[in-house]
């Protein structure tokens, strides 16, 4: 055993005033009295007072006196030399990556690996300095290099697990910095395993510590909405057994809160069960889990992977039918458009009982007065309806205008041949978007839910349909029929990716975003685009783009999910490779200091206690009195 502050080992002289305390005899003041028979005790007392005296056994005394030995060598700082694997200038990579919330090591292999990090952390030297990094998705310096040990211990004590994959590429390059200029360098990677094989050659010594016990879990690994030939909805999800046994689980399936089906799934070690549902057409937001069958006799390690969810969102511009007796022009502009499906219907068949996102009426209307579900898009409407009133046809052109709105953006048929056009009226609920002198060309508005678009003239009476201008007014309404998306992420995102979110045109003065744990992020977007990184939960994020009153202009979810099987694979890894590295015992020869003057000042808190009982109960070392001759 040796001490780091031998200076403390001084203090020993304090003992000495201890000493004189004990020798040093109580002073009396004499008093005059008329008798001693009642003091003949008091007399024998002052026989022994004198200034001086020898010193007697008192266990009052013996206590304290080991007292102050006990905090002195505590002070002193007692170590002894013990075997070690790490020296000089120590990096910590602890592995904060999902799997690392598997509960094969309660409460979880995280809590383990950092009690592993504490033990590393209690053992360095005085000439030993630590800094720590958590592997996560985006890797983080928590403390940087020092040999603090109360810091140290604090910065672990904050670090937390996450949901997603670890960035190890990014992690390894923080850590080979902290062997700029250290004579000795080790690296200490605390996880379960999982690391690719790509990995870049480290300097100095490394050492692996390994988490985990057991590697049974099961989880959604794929989960996806897209639309099937029909136009309706599909689901497809994929479930694996990562374990080394065949195992059963209980899928069960949410479409917007409700529950559609539960479905018992026999998984053999390794394999998957894939899928297809076909889900409502409204279906929106749907949610896959999984539960445990009662008869299981076998763990789920990683709950993290057990739920899933996606978004459906229908695509852009949806499905369009086009009911005419024929027109060219009209289907090759919808037909060019990303994400439309064009169809075309002849009005002697009437409307088909498929639901379409947008309906197109080439100078034709309902016989019956029923509108289709959708949205409309009328060209040269033949006669009046409940939304409008046809008041004949018109041969005198004025000057055509075209309004400042975003329907029309890049529009220009200033020289617009025109034979003729609709007179319609009516038309109070829509805004006039193209006009000819006071009579409307172009009419767009909302009417009895639905967006409705009216062009009042045919397509063969203009030479609109040659013009460049034809694709680009098509466009611009379909924009406004199924307004641009924040984003378009159908397969939803990973833990710790970024997600970039385009702002409507409308003035957006906030961002609110809703987390899977209840929280809610703020942000006030500079630009076009804003940027949220806080993607570190799996789950359902809500996102809001409000404007300066308060009121919600645009509201969308985004799902984030796991679906890693390098995650999901939980089975612990009893080695790691790193290029042009060496993993394993210690070296030859390499010790550490381990402390142990905690020990001390416990001994030293109990003998306190033992003091205190002794002095209120007056207890002395008997002794036995020398024989006289």
């Amino acid at each position: 055993m040796s001490f780091l502050n031998t200076w403390a080992l001084a203090l020993s002289a304090l003992a000495l005033p201890i000493l004189v305390l004990y020798m040093m005899r109580l002073r009396r003041h004499p008093v005059t009295v008329s008798s001693l028979m009642l003091w003949r005790r008091v007399l024998r007392d002052r026989e022994a007072n004198v200034p001086w005296q020898k010193l007697r056994r008192n266990l009052l005394m013996l206590l304290q006196l080991t007292v102050l030995a006990m905090l002195i060598i505590a002070l002193a700082r007692p170590y002894v030399s013990v075997p070690t694997v790490v020296s000089g200038a120590i990096v910590i990579l602890l592995d904060a990556s999902a799997s690392m919330n598997a509960t094969d090591l309660l409460p979880s292999r995280f809590d383990a690996a950092r009690e592993a990090a504490e033990q590393i952390v209690m053992g360095i030297g005085p000439d030993e300095t630590v800094t720590i990094i958590t592997a996560g998705p985006s890797p983080e310096v928590i403390i940087g290099a020092t040999d603090d040990r109360d810091a140290l211990l604090a910065a672990l004590r904050r670090a937390t697990p996450t949901g997603g994959e670890a960035d190890w590429h990014s992690a390894l390059a923080l850590a080979a910095a902290g062997a700029r200029g250290a004579e000795r360098f080790t690296l200490v990677v605390i996880s379960d395993g999982g690391l690719p094989d790509d990995l870049p050659v480290m300097p100095g010594r490394v050492h692996y510590v390994p988490i985990g016990s057991q590697g049974y879990n099961w989880g959604v690994t794929a989960l996806s909405a897209r639309p099937g030939p029909d136009g309706r909805p599909q689901l497809f999800t994929r479930v694996t057994n990562f374990g080394p046994e065949a195992d059963s689980a209980i899928l069960s399936l949410e479409v917007d809160g409700v529950l559609i089906g539960a479905r018992r799934l026999e998984l053999p070690p390794g394999g998957s069960h894939e899928m297809i549902t076909r889900l409502p057409e409204d279906a929106h937001i749907i949610r896959a889990y999984l539960t445990r069958p009662s008869d299981s006799r076998l763990p789920d390690l990683l709950p993290l992977d057990d739920e899933a969810w996606t978004v459906y969102e229908p695509p852009a511009g949806g499905r369009v039918l086009i009911v005419s007796e024929g027109n060219l022009f009209l289907e090759r502009a919808f037909a060019s458009q990303p994400g439309v499906r064009a169809f075309r219907a002849s009005p002697e068949g009437g409307m088909p009982q498929e639901r379409f996102d947008l309906y197109v009426l080439d100078s034709w209307l309902p016989p019956d007065g029923i509108w289709p579900p959708g949205d409309l898009f009328i060209i040269n409407p033949p006669g009046s309806t409940d939304m409008f009133t046809v008041a004949g046809q018109s041969y005198e052109v004025a000057e055509i205008e075209v309004a400042d709105d975003p329907r029309t953006a890049y529009l220009d048929l200033g020289d617009l041949s025109l034979l003729r056009f609709t007179i319609v009226e009516g038309l109070e609920w829509a805004d006039v978007l193209i006009r000819a002198g006071d009579m409307p060309l172009l009419v767009a508005g909302e009417r009895d839910g639905r967006k409705v678009a009216i062009l009042t003239f045919a397509l063969s009476d203009s030479d609109l349909p040659l013009r460049v201008a034809w694709p680009v007014l098509i466009s611009n309404l379909l924009a406004w029929y199924a307004p641009a998306r924040m984003f378009s992420l159908p397969d939803g995102i990973r833990p710790g990716e970024t997600l970039l979110i385009r702002l409507p045109p409308e003035d957006v003065a906030e961002l609110h975003i809703g987390k899977p744990d209840g929280s809610t992020i703020v942000l006030v977007p500079d630009g076009p685009e804003a940027i949220f990184t806080e993607t570190d939960l799996p789950g359902l994020y809500h996102v809001e783009a409000l404007a300066s009153d308060g009121e919600i202009v645009a509201e969308q979810y985004v799902a984030v999910n796991l679906f890693s099987g390098a995650e999901s694979s939980v089975s612990p890894a009893a080695q790691i490779e790193l290029l042009g590295s060496e993993t394993g015992g210690p070296e030859d020869g390499l010790t550490a200091r381990r402390e142990f003057w905690h020990i001390p000042v416990a001994v030293a808190l109990i003998l306190m206690a033992v003091e205190w009982w002794v002095y209120h109960r007056g207890a002395e070392i008997p002794f036995r009195a020398p024989r006289r001759a």
